[in-house]
């Protein structure tokens, strides 16, 4: 990819500056090409944004282009006249169609002071003034991170993590997207990486001997294929396919062989001595596939299972995502769930594949065999049930779940296409909307609140960070 600008872009700060933010989130490296009158001089600068960090701002505020200029000459480019000035990425990794990446990562490790960690981190956003947002937690046991940037902004914070002692072997997916996918950034220190009854801060989970193994997308293609399409298996040695994540991430696709959790979400999955129902009555040297999105809750469950007693535990590497990525549809059904505004990708993730956005179950309101993914969340705020419906039925209860969702006093946001919803106060109009947002945010806010409040009190006290 080429980027050409002026050479009065170039050669001056103030002028350069709007043109490294029409392009400069699409590269990770640049290379200038300048031409001179002895030829063709070539130099790389790390970083579009890099071309003008290295000026003082005081320097672009004041339209003053002598230490840009001195830059040029230290690099050894003296551009006069009508020399041909052009830029070119040599490791690009965008578009200007997709000029954004949401990364995902996570990593179990030591860290003593999680609280200064997270402190850590938040500097270096701040110091760098990267524009990200999401989620990034940072807790005793290691870090959980899925966020949205350019692709200048959202490398730089991983490939610093990356670079630490404590994070080498780190690793991360990046996908490309055309705008943030979250609304806003938190991060914070936590006591636990994931939600999970009775938590898991007395679980040996930095330990990779306590986790399941691992096994590559190819692996667990030709080991899923063998247990639920071999002929001839003995029953005894026919792996339970286990789905560690939320019910309604069932619904928008999974692996063949893999049975609905019985739990609506993840974090009521018993832990202690309960075994959970898919493997309630199977015998404890069975073999056991585990998966979910990315792989986080797999490697902690794993844990917990291994002390229940189970002896032979797969986990797949990377998770779901990196499965699609490599192995593509084969053995899933429908799409993959994403906790980001897009909802869903489609069950093929590999470079150039058509493949859209598909459901593996029909329209939950009418049964429909045509549902029309992703997910929504009834624009009743109150109700916020989340469900996949056809696009009859979106627009015949415009985006509820039901029609006495449709009379509700607090349906205040519009059926979403696309991207985060603002504040549902964004969406009031009307003396009726206003009369609600007076009244405050109603209870069902308060009942998830409460619900998650009575799942942190049954954590033991060993699980709380010191």
């Amino acid at each position: 990819m080429r980027f050409v600008f002026t050479r009065a872009e170039l050669l001056r700060p103030s002028l350069l500056q709007p043109a490294i933010e029409r392009w400069g989130g699409c590269c990770r490296r640049l290379s200038l090409r300048v031409k001179c009158s002895d030829g063709f001089r070539e130099t790389s600068i790390f970083g579009a944004n890099n071309l003008i960090s290295y000026v003082p701002r005081a320097h672009i505020r004041a339209r003053n282009c002598y230490a840009w200029k001195s830059y040029l000459r230290n690099l050894g480019i003296r551009a006069s006249g009508q020399d041909d000035i052009s830029a070119s990425s040599k490791y690009c990794e965008g578009t200007l169609q997709d000029p954004y990446r949401v990364i995902n990562f996570y990593h179990l490790v030591d860290l003593g002071e999680a609280e200064a960690e997270a402190e850590r981190h938040r500097d270096f956003i701040e110091q760098n003034r990267l524009d990200l947002r999401g989620r990034i937690y940072v807790t005793p046991q290691g870090v959980n991170a899925q966020y949205s940037g350019t692709v200048w902004d959202a490398h730089r914070y991983v490939d610093w993590l990356r670079g630490q002692a404590a994070f080498a072997g780190l690793s991360f997916s990046s996908d490309p997207v055309r705008a943030h996918a979250f609304p806003k950034l938190r991060l914070k220190h936590k006591r636990h990486l994931i939600s999970l009854k009775g938590g898991h801060g007395h679980l040996p989970v930095t330990d990779p001997e306590a986790r399941a193994k691992k096994l590559s997308p190819g692996e667990w293609r030709e080991m899923l294929a063998d247990s639920v399409r071999g002929s001839g298996l003995d029953e005894v040695k026919r792996a339970v396919v286990l789905d560690v994540r939320n019910d309604y991430e069932w619904d928008a696709g999974h692996f063949e062989g893999a049975a609905r959790p019985v739990e609506g979400e993840f974090r009521e999955t018993p832990t202690g001595a309960e075994a959970p129902p898919h493997l309630r009555g199977v015998d404890k040297d069975t073999p056991v596939m585990m998966y979910c999105t990315g792989g986080i809750r797999c490697d902690i469950y794993s844990v917990a299972l291994r002390e229940q007693g189970f002896t032979n535990l797969y986990t797949l590497e990377g998770g779901v995502a990196n499965y699609l990525r490599t192995e593509g549809g084969d053995l899933w059904n429908g799409s993959l769930f994403v906790f980001d505004s897009r909802m869903a990708v489609p069950g093929d993730l590999r470079e150039g594949s058509t493949r859209e956005l598909s459901a593996a179950v029909p329209c939950q309101l009418c049964g429909s065999p045509n549902p029309a993914p992703p997910h929504l969340n009834c624009a009743n705020i109150d109700c916020n049930k989340l469900f996949i419906a056809c696009g009859e039925c979106k627009q015949r209860l415009r985006g509820c779940c039901c029609e006495a969702c449709m009379d509700a006093p607090r349906l205040l946001r519009p059926l979403k296409e696309s991207g985060c919803y603002g504040s549902w106060t964004e969406y009031s109009t009307g003396p009726e909307s206003e009369k609600a947002i007076a009244s405050g945010r109603g209870d069902g806010r308060l009942r998830r609140r409460a619900k998650r409040s009575a799942a942190a009190a049954d954590e033991p006290e060993a699980a709380i960070a010191g």
